[in-house]
Order: C-alpha cells, then sequence, then structure tokens
C-alpha cells in the first residue's frame, strides 16, 4: 500500500494558516506551535519513515525535526516558497542524517517492512501530547542552554553556588574570593537575564 494514503497532505490553501503560524512561531507562541505540529505531524512523520523505518528511531527524528521548526522558523522566507516544502525539506534531510548516524552502529539490527506491505510506523495521531510535550521541553532546554551560554564565567559559577550547592550569598562570597553584596548582585542580574530569555517558552 502507498505510504502516501496515510498522510494528511496540504493543500495550497493551507498556505496562509501556515505561513501565520510560522510566524507567531518564530515569535515564540506556543499556542501556535501546538497547532502548526497539529496540521503537519503526519506528514512529516510520513516522509520520515519512507526513509528511515526504524520506528524509534522515526519518532526521535521527529522530535528533532520540530526542535529545529522551533527554532528556525523566523528565518522561513515566504516569498521562496510554499511552508509545507520548507517543512518537509527539513524533515527530508533530518531522515537522511539519522541514516548517516545509523551507518556508524553496524550492529543495530533494524526493522523494515516488506516492499508493498503497510509499515505501522507511518501512523502518527495528530497532535500526540507525549510527542509535542517532549519537542516542547527539548526546546526548551535549548533555550537555557543558550542563556548560560551568555552569561559570564562569573554568573554561571555564582548561579549554580546558589541553585544547585545551595550555597548563601555569604558562603558564595567566601568561596568566590568576592563581597557578599556583589555576588547577590550576580545572582539577581543573572535571574533577570534567565527569566527574560526564557519567558517566551512559557
Amino acid at each position: 500500500m502507498n505510504a502516501a494514503v496515510h498522510e494528511t497532505v496540504l493543500a495550497a490553501e493551507d498556505d496562509d494558516e501556515l505561513l501565520a503560524l510560522l510566524r507567531r512561531v518564530g515569535e515564540r507562541c506556543p499556542l501556535s506551535f501546538r497547532r502548526l505540529y497539529a496540521l503537519t505531524c503526519d506528514q512529516l512523520f510520513g516522509i520520515v519513515c519512507r526513509i528511515n523505518r526504524d520506528r524509534a528511531e522515526a519518532e526521535d527524528v521527529l522530535q528533532d525535526v520540530y526542535v529545529k521548526v522551533w527554532s528556525q522558523s523566523a528565518q522561513f522566507d515566504g516569498s521562496r516558497g510554499r511552508p509545507i516544502h520548507w517543512l518537509s525539506g527539513i524533515a527530508h534531510h533530518a531522515a537522511i542524517d539519522s541514516l548517516r548516524r545509523r551507518s556508524a552502529r553496524p550492529d543495530r539490527k533494524h526493522f523494515t517492512a516488506p516492499f508493498g506491505e503497510e509499515d505501522p510506523c507511518l501512523r502518527l495521531a495528530s497532535g500526540d501530547a507525549d510527542t509535542l510535550d517532549h519537542v516542547m521541553n527539548l526546546a526548551s532546554a535549548n533555550a537555557v542552554r543558550q542563556c548560560l551560554a551568555s552569561l559570564s564565567a562569573e554568573q554561571r559559577q555564582s548561579l549554580t553556588l546558589a541553585f544547585f550547592d545551595g550555597l548563601s550569598y555569604p558562603q558564595i562570597a567566601q568561596r568566590m574570593g568576592r563581597p557578599a553584596s556583589t555576588v547577590k548582585c550576580w545572582v539577581r542580574r543573572t535571574l533577570r537575564v534567565m527569566r527574560g530569555g526564557l519567558s517566551v517558552h512559557r
């Protein structure tokens, strides 16, 4: 059975909605991201499965695809092509990359459905909550890493000592050889930076 029959193929009349959704996703709107996922996940999953027939890997690849969509949606230029073609290109390249990674693990066995038979991995419920929540968590984790990378070494150290080691301001000051007032200022400033960088992911 042809895999395409299992996909919700988006027509040209859907372009306006996808364009609007991508624009809002580029502005970090979670509700628009969920709507975009619900509209496109079946089609993108079908693309991934036709290239990588391993169900577990295909699901991982789909998550990677939407993390990329979340981070790169602001770069989409509607004058250069249809939104679904841009999304499909991301899915296609991600699936190809997954096969390249597989080639580095030659001992692992993968299931491939016989030609002409229906592969159960070609179905994925639109808006699957577990998959979408995991994508959002991955996007948030990337945002945390980006925020941490923007901090100075002293800011990162003061934040780590305060929230992961549980030290008080005087203890941090003693550990870092800095006045307690300076340490307190660092931590507060760092929290403001983190809140500003992560608020768009809520």
